[in-house]
């Protein structure tokens, strides 16, 4: 094996890392650690968008009846820890832009926006209408 080899494998970890620190990850999971172990449906290696970062099959989410568990994979967690966030403490907004289903969590205290698209937001988006403050459209920026 090369050094350069070496170099490239550990500069994606690296990269990927960063970025998610970036995008926010750090901050939610200071605000929202996740204190006991999810429970619900899982979705592993989903997609997703934290701010303006996109996670290609990077994010590890488990949707239950007391919030979600969000982390990205295993492998990537450098400087990211997952953390849960409690539907009662974040807006939950559905979007349907080309016909595939997105649900859009905001978290008003950090100012983030979470996109999760497909199976996961249809999880989401169920569970969330029970126990969140879920907003008319994508357009609210606000519960009232």
């Amino acid at each position: 094996m090369t050094l350069s080899s070496i170099l490239l494998a550990l500069a994606f970890p690296a990269l990927y890392a960063i970025l998610s620190y970036l995008g926010g990850f750090a901050r939610i999971a200071r605000l929202y650690p996740v204190l006991n172990p999810p429970t619900g449906d899982g979705f592993y290696f989903a997609w997703g968008t934290i701010n303006s970062i996109t996670f290609k099959r990077g994010l590890d989410l488990v949707v239950g009846t007391d919030g979600l568990y969000i982390g990205p994979i295993f492998l990537l967690r450098l400087l990211n820890p997952p953390a849960f966030l409690p539907w009662d403490r974040v807006i939950v907004a559905q979007d349907n832009p080309h016909f595939v289903d997105k649900a859009i969590i905001t978290i008003p205290e950090l100012n983030i926006k979470i996109q999760i698209p497909g199976k996961a937001a249809k999880a989401i988006l169920s569970s969330a209408s029970t126990f969140s403050r879920v907003a008319e459209s994508s357009l609210v920026k606000t519960a009232t």
